[in-house]
């Protein structure tokens, strides 16, 4: 179960791993990031964001990070948790091209 109901405060807590799994699909959706990798530490009021992302080697960077900063924005809007500070490492890769057989 990724939440539940605090009765006696009337707020739904949700796990880390459940909001950093769902970070990972936000940033993989991202035009150009191949793969996301997210973590949170520290304080649940306002966590580190550690994030590894696989970018394309052939894609447009600045569009990337505007669109990776979109992201996280939704995310601290969402969560009412605006991040203390994001670490973003990012990996340039090259394309898996399909094969045609």
């Amino acid at each position: 179960e990724s939440g539940r109901q605090d009765p006696g405060r009337g707020r739904t807590t949700v796990r880390a791993a459940a909001i950093s799994r769902g970070t990972e699909a936000t940033l993989e959706r991202v035009r150009g990031v191949e793969r996301a990798a997210v973590g949170l530490f520290g304080s649940p009021y306002e966590p580190e964001l550690r994030a590894r992302l696989d970018v394309d080697a052939n894609a447009d960077l600045t569009q990337v990070r505007d669109n990776v900063s979109a992201a996280l924005e939704r995310l601290a809007t969402t969560t009412g948790m605006p991040p203390r500070s994001a670490d973003i490492t990012l990996r340039l890769v090259e394309r898996q091209q399909a094969r045609v057989t």
